[in-house]
């Protein structure tokens, strides 16, 4: 982790230090040592040369356990959900299988049966549903099917049935997707001339499926209607017999699938991540320095002569290589969640966990600045937290977001407002801040914010070029942050908002100049363009101030409909629908734009990604081949 480089963020926030290893060993030993690294879950392993690798070994029932697996898919596909991962591992036998077997068997009969209903349901549903509509209008004399792509023709005929009978009435229902029902009045005397018209015209009367021909059309319905019930209720039943089937096996098959996946994953590694030679393997990965002695405890107690074992601490050169994990303490730990889903920092670089905890929740705070929306936000947090325990995701995340509701109610505090400025207005409360009012110090606080974290990513920028020794990165960065810090300096003094004495302000302008001539030499001509980038970075820093006022204007509107409403009632309706509104909006567009000036802004000055992250291989098969 670079030994002797300065550090200006907290020792206890890192990157965890590993060791590359590669294990030789007895080929016979190695499904027992794979179980027990498995069981020990301490070591990130790499995929072994192609060129090296054998695919012929074999590992004891390996066909038993494919057939299960084969079974245990086709039996996931048919149920349409997933069995959950078991803490047990069973060794699988004969028996089991034959269960899988018989339970994919049980499985194909019940939902065959369900399709079965599903077809026959499919076929009536639209006749039942368009003779309820048609007949809740009397009982018509004619029902003519037209389809969709004819309607204009359709139209065409019924002004040459209206001919024959003028007093025709017609009701149009929708049959299925592509037709519609029409039922036509035409009385006595005209049908059989309408009826000839429709014959001539190509279009076709309404036939009812046949188990309904030759009845009376509300006989039909009747029928319809009974057995339309009948099926669903068949049907209801079929679909709780499949949850209660599911429920039932739940239990062993979970455990049988945890158990022939793992054991897939010991082929996986085996013939993927592993190389042979007659008498021995070889193996190579990453070991967190921590666990060194723990993983020689597991080879020594056990295998003592049937291994050799290599480390080695990971050269710059190979920290692209280098798996990731963190170390954070618990305070900002669960901000952890929030580079799941951006992206690792490269190992030997800076964790930058710390500095989303820092600065992410007091922007939130800044923005949506609620009394009001942050004690919202805070119960519905805690009542989320509750509904979902031991949900890991579920908790980071809540985590995340009670910090920025604390934040949220500290600025709404500072500034006053408890859903919106109901409280100032009643004289109760006197803002320290308003936002409305003292627009130029809202301002300068996001812009002072943005010369803060850009000034500071420069300096996190040079640590990581010195971590790296890329010398000709860390110089950039430096004098990138002398050429912004002179830059804003100057212009303060320039705007007569900072006073600095004679001599001074001629060394900013003499540092600009050596900075700027600097990044040119070291970043040839687009080097004006990263200076300009970094000041429009500072300035972008201005949309916390922008956010901030209008989510305070925003907040406010509620109060200002409920007293130009005449009715109070109305008022009150219409004020608490801007509120959920304000609300929403309140939390979106702080998160967005929040995470954007961490993620575009600031992380863009030094961090480095990565997509190795460290996988300890374990138990249960849902490292390396789920």
């Amino acid at each position: 982790m670079g030994q002797g480089m300065p550090t200006l963020y907290f020792s206890a926030s890192m990157i965890k230090k590993v060791l590359k290893f590669e294990l030789v060993g007895d080929r016979e030993k190695i499904v027992d040592i794979l179980r027990d690294l498995k069981e020990a879950g301490i070591v990130h392993i790499e995929e072994y040369p192609k060129k090296y690798r054998e695919a012929d070994i074999k590992l004891p029932d390996e066909e038993l356990y494919r057939k299960g697996r084969n079974y245990l898919n086709d039996l996931e596909s048919l149920l349409g959900s997933r069995f959950p991962r078991h803490d047990t591992l069973v060794d699988i036998t004969e028996e089991d299988i034959e269960f899988l077997k018989e339970q994919l068997d049980r499985a194909r009969e019940l939902v065959a049966k369900r399709e079965d209903l599903l077809t026959k349901i499919e076929l009536i549903e639209p006749y039942f549903r368009a003779l309820e509509q048609i007949l809740s209008r009397g009982e018509p004399d004619l029902i003519v099917v037209v389809p969709r792509g004819d309607r204009e023709n359709w139209k065409k005929v019924q002004e040459r049935i209206r001919q024959e009978a003028p007093a025709l009435e017609s009701t149009i229902v929708q049959l299925d997707s592509g037709r519609m029902a029409v039922a036509l009045r035409v009385g006595r005397l005209a049908l059989e001339k309408v009826r000839k018209i429709i014959e001539e015209s190509g279009f076709l009367l309404l036939k009812l499926p046949s188990d309904y021909e030759g009845l009376g059309l509300r006989e039909a319905f009747e029928k319809l209607r009974i057995d339309y019930y009948n099926l669903r209720g068949q049907l209801f039943k079929v679909e709780k017999d499949i949850r209660d089937f599911f429920e039932s096996i739940k239990d062993r098959v979970s455990r049988i699938k945890t158990s022939v996946l793992d054991k897939f994953e010991d082929v996986n590694v085996l013939r993927k991540y592993s190389a042979y030679t007659k008498y021995a393997f070889f193996m190579k990965g990453w070991v967190h320095e921590e666990d060194q002695m723990r993983l020689l405890d597991i080879l020594e107690g056990k295998y003592q002569g049937h291994y050799f074992i290599k480390f080695d601490r990971p050269v710059i050169a190979e920290y692209e290589k280098a798996p990731v994990s963190l170390r954070n303490p618990g305070l900002w730990k669960p901000f952890e969640v929030l580079l799941d889903f951006f992206q690792y920092p490269k190992y030997g670089t800076i964790d930058p966990t710390f500095y989303l905890w820092f600065f992410f929740p007091v922007y939130f705070g800044f923005m949506l600045g609620d009394a009001g929306y942050g004690l919202i936000l805070l119960i519905s947090l805690l009542f989320f937290r509750w509904a979902n325990p031991g949900n890991k995701v579920v908790r980071d995340f809540t985590t995340v977001y009670l910090w920025a509701a604390v934040f949220t109610i500290f600025f709404g505090i500072l500034y006053g407002e408890f859903f919106g400025e109901v409280l100032v207005k009643a004289g109760i409360v006197s803002p320290i801040i308003h936002r409305t009012h003292d627009i130029n110090l809202i301002l300068a606080l996001g812009i002072g914010a943005g010369v803060v974290q850009v000034l500071l990513g420069f300096l996190l920028g040079i640590i990581n070029g010195l971590r790296l020794r890329d010398n000709h990165h860390a110089l950039f960065n430096l004098f990138n942050f002398l050429g912004v810090a002179s830059l804003f300096f100057y212009a303060l003094h320039y705007l007569k908002m900072l006073i600095l004495p004679s001599p001074l302000d001629i060394v900013l302008l003499v540092v600009l100049l050596i900075s700027a001539i600097a990044v040119l030499r070291l970043h040839g001509p687009v080097a004006p363009i990263e200076l300009v980038s970094s000041v429009g970075h500072i300035v972008s820093f201005a949309r916390l101030s922008a956010v901030a006022i209008a989510s305070a204007i925003l907040a406010d509107l509620p109060a200002r409909f409920f007293e130009m409403l005449p009715w109070p009632v109305a008022g009150l309706v219409v004020g608490l629908l801007f509120h959920a509104i304000a609300f929403i909006l309140g939390i979106m567009d702080p998160t967005i734009q929040g995470l954007r000036l961490q993620f575009v802004e600031f992380f863009t000055k030094f961090f480095e990604g990565t997509t190795k992250v460290f996988k300890p291989l374990k138990k249960g098969g849902l490292n390396y081949v789920s």
